[in-house]
């Protein structure tokens, strides 16, 4: 629902100044930067993102990379299986695609990532983030079929889609 109110803004602002004259579109503007701030940058492709709490997250970057941002510092989550990225057309798909949090991340620090493995297929790991480090990493879900990506949502304390 905050994503919706969020877009609705950006909406609204964009035809809101379509009536407005060139000096108040940039007052407009630097209010809007001045709300917003750049937080982590310099990443080829980042992909899926999941929030911790306030100032505090994880990504992913398509090209393999899990990134934990803390504090104003982005550090890279090691022990992250290798992803497989498919170029077509000067587009790339598949590779590391998305972070999830267990429900009950908060006590068990549960991890779900999925990704397209060497072959092409889809797999589902999950892990213990512990100190930047994947530890415990096991593999939930491998397909057996070609796939180019994938989200992870959850329904429930035991069940998520893919």
């Amino acid at each position: 629902m905050k994503n919706q109110h969020l877009i609705l803004f950006f909406i609204a602002t964009i035809f809101s100044s379509c009536n407005k004259d060139e000096e108040q579109m940039l007052i407009s503007n630097q209010e809007l930067n001045d709300k917003y701030e750049v937080v982590a940058s310099g990443f080829t492709i980042p992909w899926g993102i999941e929030v911790i709490n306030e100032g505090e997250f994880l990504f992913t970057e398509r090209l393999g990379k899990l990134y934990h941002y803390k504090e104003g510092s982005t550090k890279l989550v090691a022990n992250i299986p290798l992803s497989q990225t498919v170029s077509s057309g000067g587009l790339v798909f598949g590779g590391l695609m998305d972070v999830s949090l267990h429900p009950n991340f908060a006590t068990n620090n549960l991890v779900y990532i999925c990704y397209v493995d060497r072959d092409y297929f889809l797999v589902v790991a999950k892990f213990e983030l512990i100190n930047n480090f994947a530890e415990n990493l096991e593999i939930i879900f491998n397909s057996d079929q070609f796939s180019i990506g994938s989200r992870i949502v959850w329904q429930d304390n035991n069940h998520f889609f893919l």
